[in-house]
This record gives structure tokens, sequence and C-alpha cells, in this order.
């Protein structure tokens, strides 16, 4: 007699080593840029895509399009995280707050090269942050294998 509990198939444990490091990438990134409450809010908005990576899928084009999905929504989070935490150091202040807007709001292309020229090595850190945790999440989403059947004597799988 087959018990339902027990012989659900599970993900191997590279797709659990997977998720659990993209996971982790996206709260790290995710607390660069928020803090206390904010955090576990968007850690539970940003876990349905990394959690997918444990559903087995037979397809390679489905497996590319997941990685890809899953990249992007990293990166998603990560650019928001990264932009804020570059504030946040800087000026103390809120990508929503008034000054942020009203300097982005009254900044014309001259003043706009001007600024990178003054900050640009904070700038190559922070993007420089965002390209390893791009590469470390793109790489884990990709590294997730297919389930493999077991094939009995019979030729059917099991």
């Amino acid at each position: 007699m087959t018990h339902p509990a027990t012989d659900a198939p599970r993900p191997p444990s590279s797709a659990l080593l997977a998720c659990g490091v993209v996971g982790a990438t996206l709260l790290a990134l995710i607390a660069l840029g928020h803090d206390g409450r904010r955090i576990a809010q968007l850690a539970v908005l940003a876990a349905p895509p990394v959690l997918w990576l444990l559903w087995p899928l037979h397809s390679a084009r489905l497996r590319r399009w997941r990685t890809a999905l899953v990249w992007l929504w990293v990166m998603g989070f990560g650019l928001d995280a990264v932009v804020r935490a570059y504030l946040l150091d800087t000026y103390q202040a809120a990508p929503d707050s008034a000054m942020v807007l009203g300097a982005a709001a009254n900044t014309n292309a001259r003043e706009s090269a001007e600024y990178l020229r003054m900050h640009w090595r904070s700038a190559v850190v922070w993007s420089a942050a965002l390209v390893a945790a791009g590469l470390l999440a793109g790489l884990f989403a990709h590294a997730v294998p297919r389930r493999r059947v077991r094939v009995g004597r019979s030729g059917r799988a099991r």
C-alpha cells in the first residue's frame, strides 16, 4: 500500500540549495534598502518566483524561461534595494522623499554628468554589488536540475 505523504516526489537537494541561495541573495538585497517590518513584507512578496525553483520542469524551454523570469525578478528587487541603499547611505533620504523627487525633477543632463563625475566611485561599488548578486542568482537559478524519472523493468516510469 502506498502512502501519498511519503511517496510524494521531493525536490532534489540541489534544487533546495539553489532555492536557498537565490532566496538568501534576494533577502540580503532587500535588507540593504529596507528596515524592520518592510523587509518581511517584501520577502513574502518576492518569495513565489523563488519557490518556483523547487517545482520540477521537464521541458528545457520552460526551465530557461523560469531561469530568466526568476533572474529578472531578483534583479528588479535588487535594483530597487541598491538605489534605496545608495540614497540612504549618501543622503539619509528615501527615494520618495521631497528632496530626492525635487532634485530628480529639476536636474538637466549637464548636472547629471557632473554628479556622476563626483560620485562615480560609490556608484561603481553599488553596481558591483548588484552585478555580483545577479551573477549568483543567475548561476543558481540556472543550475536547478530537472527531476529524474526512475524507470522500472517494464520500461514504465515509477
